[in-house]
């Protein structure tokens, strides 16, 4: 990754802070001070003893006044994009939500397969594994493109677990439920949980009723984020109890 444009805005932004008050004490000197304390010919001799100071200085201001305004242009332009990019961001995260119910479906029926065995089951399944359109993720990437650090991050986060969770589930389609184990399926619907979780907390945002806040995750999120998948916790065994465990878990650091 290249770090140097970010290094170089870093450094414009210190000198920006730092040089305007020189330049106000600049202006002060150069200009009031001297008309208030002298006449004509003491200023003219007060600026043509500083004339090379004076031509460093205006140029230096040039550049702080020029850098700001490129920064106000660059702000503007970001925020422009983000709302273009965040208008398709409700439509993206109901497509999401109805791609996480259809992975839950194909998790509900895993379990029922699964109860009464621990080491597997040769029968296939008959849920169809669900695909995610390429749409929600370019959306996706866009808003991390032009969103600020915070929803950049949360974003990223809920595009890391969908990859997650994709392989898994495609590993678990593939295998026909030959090498699984009831415990994965419990570790399958608690990651696919947290990622509606996620989402959950990403649809006030989407709608522009609030500015974004990190969410803070909760055994009741956890709770109606199991409900939006449609997936009974109280049907599985423990479930519930490593819910609690994960929850405390992620809090606790």
């Amino acid at each position: 990754m290249n770090i140097e444009p970010k290094i170089t805005k870093d450094w414009m932004l210190i000198t920006s802070y730092i040089g305007f008050p020189f330049v106000i004490i600049y202006i002060y000197s150069m200009l009031i001070y001297p008309f208030l304390n002298g006449d004509w010919d003491y200023v003219q001799s007060v600026w043509h003893r500083w004339q090379s100071l004076n031509v460093g200085v205006l140029a230096f201001a040039s550049s702080l006044i020029a850098f700001n305004i490129s920064r106000y242009n660059s702000e503007r332009q970001r925020e422009r994009e983000l709302i273009a990019a965040k208008a398709f961001l409700p439509e993206a995260l109901s497509d999401l939500a109805n791609y996480l119910k259809a992975c839950a479906t194909l998790l509900n029926e895993s379990w029922g397969i699964l109860k009464n065995t621990d080491h597997g089951a040769p029968k296939d399944l008959e849920a169809i594994m669900p695909s995610l359109n390429d749409s929600v993720k370019n959306v996706f990437a866009d808003c991390i493109r032009h969103g600020s650090s915070s929803v950049a991050d949360h974003l990223a986060c809920i595009l890391m677990n969908l990859q997650v969770n994709d392989s898994r589930l495609t590993s678990l389609s593939d295998d026909n439920l030959r090498y699984t184990v009831r415990h994965n399926i419990k570790t399958y619907m608690i990651c696919l949980a947290k990622i509606q979780f996620l989402v959950n907390a990403t649809f006030d945002f989407a709608r522009g009723d609030t500015n974004f806040k990190s969410p803070v995750l909760s055994i009741e999120k956890m709770h109606t984020a199991f409900s939006n998948l449609e997936i009974q916790t109280e049907y599985i065994d423990q479930l519930n109890e490593e819910i609690r465990v994960m929850v405390d878990k992620i809090n606790s650091k």
